[in-house]
């Protein structure tokens, strides 16, 4: 079953960008360009990815955004944030907000679409490990990183680290599950009297 993405960004050049990036075999992508349409979509369906411009039209990014991290019903949506390059960020209001990624536009279609795969795998995966209140930001491409911007890349070592840590934890399972299997097979093929197995 493919995931539900919604792009909320005005740029039909942008539109067209994520709907090539996102094939539709994995994702049903719908678009909007404005706030109304968006909080219009949301109150009919939960989408598995919200791509949301933090200047979207009729509605600013920034409050959908703190308005959807609010709510449970979006806690397992993955919310990935753009901004134009150009486009001041508003970090106050940025922190209360849960997001995922952080992607500037233009950005590298197949990097965003490798990076919400990512995300949403990490969505899904195992809640061992627990999540911070604190934002998780992964910047898909930012060539020149604007001024006062130590918080964003703190950020992005702190989501690396406990990628790895996921990673580890992933690889781990496996190992175990590998290794319970061939407990299993090698008592299964033991030989045994006629008697009840243990």
């Amino acid at each position: 079953m493919a995931y539900k993405l919604v792009l909320a960004d005005a740029s039909p050049s942008i539109q067209k960008a994520v709907q090539l990036a996102f094939p539709p075999a994995e994702f049903e992508v719908s678009s909007v360009s404005d706030g109304r349409d968006l909080q219009t979509l949301l109150g009919r369906e939960r989408p598995d990815v919200l791509l949301l411009s933090l200047s979207l039209p009729g509605g600013g990014g920034y409050d959908i955004g703190r308005a959807l991290s609010g709510q449970d019903e979006f806690g397992q949506t993955v919310l990935f944030l753009l901004r134009g390059v150009f486009e001041p960020m508003n970090e106050d209001q940025l922190g209360g907000i849960r997001f995922d990624g952080l992607v500037v536009k233009p950005f590298d279609s197949e990097g965003l679409a490798r990076a919400v795969k990512e995300a949403l795998d990490r969505k899904k995966g195992p809640l061992s490990f627990p999540e911070e209140a604190n934002l998780e930001e992964i910047v898909v491409e930012n060539p020149k990183p604007p001024s006062g911007t130590a918080r964003v890349f703190s950020e992005i070592v702190r989501a690396a680290v406990r990628e790895e840590i996921l990673a580890v934890e992933r690889e781990l399972e496996k190992r175990i599950r590998t290794r319970i299997l061939a407990v299993v097979k090698e008592w299964m093929e033991k030989p045994r009297g006629n008697g009840p197995r243990p």
